[in-house]
């Protein structure tokens, strides 16, 4: 749709879920989820839903993949059969995949930065999830938040220095917001219902 709301247009019909859509860099194709083949998989398709192609045929469960905001390269979670979700990188085309997160607990929710030098996530390694960022190769690990009870969907702003995601300290999910670098959080929302899935304007 149009970022008023109107001319919306559906782009995909199939009795599978479809979610988790993201543009290409250069907005001209995107990539999305779909149980469509009995697991979920990659699939990318051209902003008007036509040809529509499964990025890579394999037996894991691939899902919720980013685009890298200036090349091919995708960032994705992927498991096999009932193991935990890792962090994975690979080719827009599905070739060289890379696993880039190794623990026991689940890795989900990658999303990259805007220079597409670091990558922002959620694991559960310490018991629970909280949020996590890392250079785009995988090193340099660290774990950016704490005592927030459940943690999700991080966003990060245009500039990088920011993420914004929800998590549910209040009792119920609000969104918060920290800088990228220092200890500060603010919370953006305070009401009774649950706030989630927030994403920074380009």
């Amino acid at each position: 749709m149009s970022g008023d709301g109107s001319e919306q247009t559906r782009l995909t019909d199939n009795p599978a879920y479809d979610e988790f859509p993201g543009w290409s860099p250069e907005g001209d194709q995107i990539i999305f989820d779909s149980n469509r083949s009995g697991k979920y998989q990659i699939y990318i398709m051209d902003e008007d839903g036509s040809n529509v192609k499964r990025v890579r045929t394999s037996d894991r469960d691939d899902a919720i993949a980013s685009w890298h905001p200036l090349n091919d390269k995708v960032i994705f979670e992927s498991r096999e059969d009932e193991q935990a979700y890792q962090v994975f990188r690979m080719d827009a085309d599905g070739k060289n995949a890379v696993q880039l997160t190794f623990t026991e607990a689940r890795n989900v929710r990658p999303r990259w930065s805007p220079d597409g030098s670091q990558v922002v996530f959620i694991s559960a390694r310490d018991g629970q999830p909280e949020i996590y960022v890392m250079n785009s190769d995988g090193t340099d690990q660290r774990r950016l938040t704490s005592g927030f009870g459940l943690v999700n969907s991080p966003s990060w702003s245009a500039d990088g220095k920011w993420i914004v995601f929800n998590a549910d300290r209040s009792g119920n999910f609000d969104l918060y917001l920290m800088p990228l670098e220092g200890p500060v959080t603010y919370q953006l929302t305070d009401n009774p219902a649950d706030d989630f899935h927030a994403v920074w304007q380009p």
